[in-house]
């Protein structure tokens, strides 16, 4: 009775060891399975924090997806000329003196403090535009009245403003180390009649954000205009 007892539970502790023993085999390869994911995942994270942050910009036009640059880009003589002819196209030329299209034009370009400077010099030269052109329309109607009074259809145009158009056309950009400057002609076009003047400027351009539209960061911090006789 014995020994047949003994030789009944032989074969019972050795399936319990074969059955712990592939929990224990199952165990570890879960355990080696987790750690090739740790790995993984770990590689992958110091991958993504090596990476440039990736930036999302709001505009009226919609939300624009911008890879910020961790590292200051390189400034050539090239791209501040770039600014330089960008910047006097966008401040010295339009087809009618809207000193709001003006500024949201140049806002992407220029600092605050010089953005509220151009703006103050738009608004006088509206507003002097305004005046003599409404000084010289009423002194042709005051002279014109008596000769004119039966005729009640006439042409309005000499009663607002006159339409001024400028456009630029820049002759030379000379890049310093120390400054910027450049000459061109404003081409002055007052209702056909055109006007013909030299311009010198200096300017001072500054790096500050990268935006979406200003991905090397440089703004025109400062203009002293010069009038070439």
């Amino acid at each position: 009775m014995d020994i047949n007892s003994s030789h009944n539970s032989e074969p019972l502790h050795l399936n319990q060891w074969v059955v712990i023993n592939r929990i224990l085999v199952f165990y570890k390869l879960i355990a080696l399975i987790t750690g090739i994911i740790s790995i993984l995942l770990t590689i992958h994270v110091l991958y993504l924090s090596a990476q440039p942050p990736i930036v999302i910009e709001s505009g009226k036009s919609g939300n624009h997806i911008v890879k910020a640059d961790v590292t200051n880009p390189t400034i050539t003589k090239i791209d501040l000329e770039e600014v330089t002819k960008n910047f006097i196209h966008l401040r010295y030329e339009w087809l009618e003196i809207n000193p709001e299209h003006i500024l949201v034009s140049l806002k992407p370009w220029v600092t605050t403090g010089l953005l509220k400077k151009i703006e103050k010099d738009l608004d006088e030269l509206r507003l002097r535009n305004k005046k003599e052109h409404d000084g010289d329309g009423s002194e042709k109607n005051n002279g014109s009245n008596s000769s004119n009074s039966s005729n009640n259809s006439g042409d309005s145009k000499d009663g607002g403003s006159k339409t001024i158009k400028q456009r630029v056309l820049v002759n030379s950009i000379d890049v310093t180390e120390k400054s910027v400057k450049a000459e061109f002609d404003r081409i002055i076009n007052i209702e056909g009649m055109k006007v013909v003047s030299t311009l010198q400027i200096e300017i001072e351009i500054i790096q500050g954000e990268i935006t979406y539209k200003n991905p090397l960061s440089l703004y025109v911090n400062g203009v002293t205009e010069y009038d070439k006789d």
